[in-house]
């Protein structure tokens, strides 16, 4: 599995950033894409985290980083959509089976995983690299990566990541929105 390759590589680094990591009680929390793992002390995957076990704190060299659990990315990806229902004329579909997206119009501007993956995939031009420099990451499969539409997994961001989260939303919704949509959003945020 993806989980246990990257354990053997290096068990105790930072996806993000690549330096040691340590979390308290001896075991470590490793988010590698939407895998959240326990993992034990010799970097061997151990179990799944439980929905019912947050991840409080993992610490990457000297700063802590407030991971988002299991639980919190599937209320984060809930809280995501209704901010992006509220810019204007959005509104909730499922297309493809339970696939769940938010259109302007006729459009998609921004899709979500299903609850066992939280995540959210936006179109993003000026925030591209920043995007995908997150962990897990991914340009959008079926050639839409091509055209800046961006896979981002939710669990274990960083705590503090619901405003930009927001931002790329806005960005993906202002490429593909209306020029006269866009113009109300301005002038509504000017308000």
């Amino acid at each position: 599995s993806t989980a246990a390759s990257a354990a053997s590589s290096c068990a105790n680094c930072c996806s993000a950033c690549g330096r040691r990591m340590s979390a308290a009680g001896g075991t470590l929390a490793m988010v590698i894409g939407v895998d959240v793992t326990q993992m034990s002390g010799d970097g061997r995957p151990s179990e799944m985290w439980p929905d019912s076990s947050p991840i409080s704190e993992i610490r990457c060299d000297n700063e802590v980083m407030v991971a988002v659990s299991m639980r919190g990315a599937k209320k984060l990806q809930d809280e995501l959509e209704s901010f992006a229902l509220s810019l204007p004329e959005a509104w909730f579909d499922t297309p493809w089976d339970e696939s769940r997206v938010t259109k302007v119009r006729k459009q998609i501007f921004a899709f979500y995983g299903n609850q066992d993956a939280p995540s959210i995939g936006v179109r993003l031009i000026e925030s591209l690299d920043e995007a995908m420099n997150l962990p897990g990451a991914s340009a959008m499969s079926y050639g839409m990566g091509e055209d800046g539409w961006t896979n981002i997994p939710i669990p274990g961001l960083d705590d503090g990541t619901t405003d930009m989260l927001h931002r790329f939303i806005e960005e993906s919704f202002r490429s593909i929105a209306p020029k006269s949509l866009v113009e109300q959003l301005d002038d509504e945020l000017a308000d």
